[in-house]
């Protein structure tokens, strides 16, 4: 997987990648646990899980940290 996301990264010219922390990634990790627990499909018509409501209000709240590194593709 990491081949293909640098392979598909040396199609833009500039780009920038950002590590989120585990801490600052709790509404993925949320929307993940939700899909291995439970059956059925969430789609915008109906309301999202609590769950995962109550983690983008989390995140909303505080800014998640961030740790940025500028990457260049190589040719």
């Amino acid at each position: 997987m990491h081949e293909e996301i640098l392979s598909l990264l040396r199609r833009f010219t500039e780009f920038e990648v950002r590590h989120i922390y585990r801490e600052g990634n709790s509404v993925a990790h949320t929307l993940c646990r939700q899909a291995y627990q439970g059956r059925g499909l969430w789609t915008e018509r109906v309301p999202m899980p609590g769950a995962v409501r109550e983690k983008i209000d989390e995140d909303c709240a505080a800014r998640a940290p961030v740790q940025e590194e500028e990457v260049t593709p190589s040719a």
